[in-house]
């Protein structure tokens, strides 16, 4: 039986008073294969380097390295350790394959979710990753690399969320061994900031003088049409048609919860269909083909949402909004400015299409902030 292991070389002490990494291999006689890294040696315990700033790396090359000469000796076998031979279990390929069976069920969100968090993974250490290879250490530098791609702290709380459910479920299929190391961590999420333009912000943009036709005057009209529209969501604006458009209004099925809408035409949505050329399927043509299903739908819409963020960040600093400005704004500012003008919670619950008025009344957290703000100012004045 071929015995393959991670030890520390402790003869071999380096003049930092570090020790070398190496891989015991024993196959009728003792070999030892460096891996290039060295270490103090309380940061190695059980076969993996502890404490050290990029141990899930250290740990990750070594690892590799271990299949390597493994797959040499004993070729088909996944790793032996400690004299026992295992199958050695790809949790990268577990969850595209999971997210496979998802897209087959046209749970789209899901296969993108996943898929996302596989692709992510295997950007970051350039190779598959195996269960056992999962530990507090490894977790936490996922996390500083999701952030480091621009990932909010709650975008990586809820990747984290996706493996610790796939990790479970793996479990129960007999691929890994609980306890869950993905529970080492604590998924304590940050309420969000929700921003919104004043009246003198969203003026701010209908005047600037873009030029007509570009892509930011387009940009510009489709923020504006969402608002007007009373916070229209992206995905809803970007698939608008025209033949949806009738004299006075038009009708449009919300994406999130599937209620029909119809909107009264307001003269300012009117002048800026007058505009909008009518050669293609959509309204506001960021899409340029026809959708042909929801994973097609997702896919186009993701990449157009970030090239219109990018260019209303641009609008923003044009009227010196103190914030990036993003699409989802323009709802944010529809339900503000509807709340100021009296609109009940109720009515404004059914306007923007939510489940409930709790989620409503968290759009308008911010507003009551400032009302309280305004009305005690005056014990300074």
């Amino acid at each position: 039986m071929a015995i393959v292991k991670v030890i520390v070389k402790k003869h071999r002490k380096k003049n930092d008073g570090s020790f070398p990494i190496a891989i015991y291999v024993y196959e009728k006689k003792v070999q030892y294969v460096y891996t290039g890294y060295s270490i103090q040696e309380h940061q190695f315990k059980d076969g993996r380097v502890v404490k050290h700033t990029d141990a899930a790396i250290m740990n990750a090359a070594i690892e590799e390295k271990r299949r390597e000469v493994l797959e040499c000796i004993v070729p088909g076998v996944g790793y032996v350790e400690g004299g026992s031979a295992k199958t050695s279990n790809n949790l990268t390929q577990y969850i595209r394959h999971r997210a496979e069976q998802f897209k087959k069920q046209q749970q789209v969100e899901t296969f993108f979710r996943y898929r996302n968090v596989a692709n992510q993974m295997t950007e970051y250490f350039k190779r598959d990753v195996y269960f056992h290879e999962i530990s507090l250490d490894w977790i936490n530098d996922f996390v500083l690399y999701c952030k480091s791609q621009g990932n909010s702290h709650n975008t990586a709380m809820h990747k984290i969320k996706s493996l610790r459910t796939l990790y479970n479920q793996a479990a129960k299929e007999g691929l890994c061994s609980l306890p869950n190391p993905f529970n080492l961590i604590v998924l304590k999420m940050k309420k969000p900031e929700i921003n919104r333009l004043t009246p003198e912000q969203i003026a701010g943009i209908e005047r600037l003088p873009l030029e007509r036709g570009s892509y930011i005057d387009l940009v510009r009209d489709a923020f504006l049409f969402s608002f007007y529209a009373q916070g229209m969501r992206f995905e809803n604006v970007c698939t608008l048609t025209w033949p949806q458009i009738k004299d006075d209004d038009f009708k449009y099925q919300m994406n999130k919860g599937g209620a029909w809408r119809y909107i009264n035409i307001h003269p300012k949505m009117r002048a800026i269909f007058y505009k909008l050329p009518r050669n293609g399927p959509y309204v506001f043509p960021f899409i340029k083909e026809v959708i042909t299903g929801p994973a097609d739908l997702r896919s186009k819409k993701g990449s157009v949402n970030t090239s219109v963020n990018s260019f209303l960040k641009i609008i923003g600093d044009m009227v010196k909004i103190p914030f990036p400005l993003k699409f989802h704004m323009a709802r944010h500012s529809f339900a503000f400015q509807a709340k100021k003008k009296n609109v009940s919670t109720d009515v404004l619950k059914d306007a923007l299409g939510h489940s409930n008025v709790i989620i409503t009344e968290r759009y308008l957290d911010r507003l009551a902030d400032d009302d309280i703000n305004s009305s005690v100012s005056v014990v300074w004045d």
